[in-house]
């Protein structure tokens, strides 16, 4: 008997006219964004290698000592899925001697129009627009039947209300599942012809397929939610408007409130503060480093008897201003790493403190937002497709082993000496400059068991939803009054 329920809902569900419309919108929309975002990613991928290997034929073999190494960061593959923050990161680091990288990332001209009206990738018809086609074909499912009089007939067969219930979800779920697994199937066909993303490769395919099962949940979990709008409401009119209300509160307004109500709760500093700091910071140092310098000038100049003149003479013209610079070039050493360990341990601190604070804040922000399902949908796609909150991190974690990397094998191999404007390289004892590369920057995404460990709560949560929603449709369903 069962089944029979299972088809009949089924084809309830498809004979509707607004259902197949989002069928068939479905079906349209998903293959075209993973289509539109395979080819846009093909394109920022052949810039990346252009970059790096124009930058590595002209500077690989010819790198000045003093000069900072530029690293790049390749796009993530499954950044066609979820776009996410891969946009707002940076694109190039660049290292120091003083053991302090930069970011740089290069403005975005090319299509405004997709900055201004939003991207539309995997992630966004999955939280948009299927999760709009579940709750449409699910939210008249017992209020629109208590209308007709078939609710009381279905009533008198022989079933418990549980099973009723389950056959209706299923039924409705069943009925959504396979137009969107023809989309998905469809859509991975087309991301296949590109060169740049094989799904045969076991990292990818296997990602793909936890992203499959993380979408089956999300969409089971939005139609349990539609079911339990109509098991709560006895017209289908308001069943209509409550689904659509809470499709709204759901959807658009918790994810995108939760930022703004975590800076109310927990104000701090914006990046153009910590900016300001930092550059006060350096300048401080620096300004007190040429005071140093100055004043170990003078105290060695004193020290070997070498006359006021040689000070103002390169080289100097007599041998005591001769040994007065070689004493000089001996001190300053200490003095120098003294100043740049300082400088660093400052501007980290100020980093760190930032960072601390502005982690507490996302975390009342995402907090706040975990309030809705879709959110913790998206950030299990993100953070699979690692372009997730986490991603800024690991890029500074990339950024700052390249720059360990270029200090080891570059920066602590030359030692500069600067003297009235000029600069002198010293080499480490056994170093060969002619032998000198340029290290190359490797950048590593998170592995797929390092992104699941970090998504076990969006997981648990979305499995919780999905128990709560069919939950309350059950109680509430057990209740009503089907006459």
């Amino acid at each position: 008997m069962w089944h029979t329920l299972i088809i009949r809902e089924i084809k309830d569900t498809l004979l509707n006219t607004s259902a197949m419309v989002l069928v068939f919108l479905c079906v349209l929309i998903i293959p075209l964004g993973l289509y539109v975002n395979c080819q846009e990613f093909e394109g920022r991928w052949e810039d990346f290698l252009r970059e790096h290997q124009d930058y590595r034929s002209r500077y690989a073999d010819r790198i000045a000592h003093n000069v900072g190494a530029r690293g790049f960061r390749p796009p993530s593959p499954l950044s066609i899925f979820c776009s996410g923050v891969d946009f707002i990161l940076p694109d190039q680091v660049v290292t120091s001697r003083s053991g302090l990288f930069r970011s740089t990332k290069e403005p975005v001209t090319d299509s405004p129009h997709t900055l201004l009206l939003g991207r539309v990738d995997y992630t966004y018809s999955m939280t948009f627009v299927v999760s709009l086609a579940a709750l449409t074909f699910t939210f008249g499912c017992i209020s629109t039947e208590k209308e007709r009089g078939t609710l009381s007939l279905l009533n008198a067969y022989p079933l418990p209300r549980a099973v009723l219930l389950s056959c209706k979800v299923i039924g409705r779920y069943a009925a959504l599942l396979v137009p969107l697994v023809v989309a998905i199937v469809v859509g991975l066909v087309v991301v296949d012809q590109s060169s740049f993303v094989s799904l045969g490769d076991p990292a990818v395919g296997l990602a793909i397929l936890v992203i499959f099962i993380v979408t089956l949940l999300f969409v089971f979990c939005m139609v349990c939610l539609g079911v339990c709008v109509s098991a709560c409401t006895h017209q289908s009119i308001n069943s209509m408007v409550i689904a659509f209300m809470v499709w709204t509160v759901m959807i658009l307004g918790i994810p995108r409130l939760s930022p703004m109500m975590a800076k109310a709760l927990y104000p701090i500093d914006s990046s153009t503060t910590l900016r300001m700091k930092k550059k006060l910071a350096v300048e401080d140092h620096e300004k007190a480093y040429v005071k140093a310098r100055e004043t170990l000038m003078e105290a060695c100049f004193s020290e070997c008897g070498a006359p006021e003149e040689d000070m103002r003479r390169s080289p100097p013209g007599t041998e005591e201003g001769k040994k007065a610079v070689l004493l000089y070039d001996q001190r300053v050493v200490p003095i120098l790493e003294t100043h740049q360990k300082r400088m660093a341990a400052q501007i980290s601190q100020l980093e760190q403190d930032y960072s601390n604070n502005k982690n507490v804040q996302n975390r009342i922000a995402l907090a706040l937002a975990r309030l809705s399902p879709a959110t913790s949908f998206t950030c299990i796609l993100a953070t699979v497709c690692g372009t997730g909150i986490d991603a800024p991190d690991n890029f500074n974690r990339n950024a700052q082993r390249f720059q360990d990397q270029v200090t080891h094998e570059i920066y602590d191999q030359v030692i500069l000496r600067q003297y009235k404007g000029l600069t002198r390289f010293l080499y480490a004892e056994g170093f060969n400059s002619d032998n000198m590369k340029l290290p190359d920057m490797t950048y590593a995404y998170p592995t797929l068991t390092e992104s699941l460990q970090k998504s076990w709560l969006d997981i648990l949560l979305l499995a919780l939803y999905t128990l709560l929603y069919f939950g309350i449709a059950l109680v509430r369903f057990n209740q009503y009054d089907v006459r």
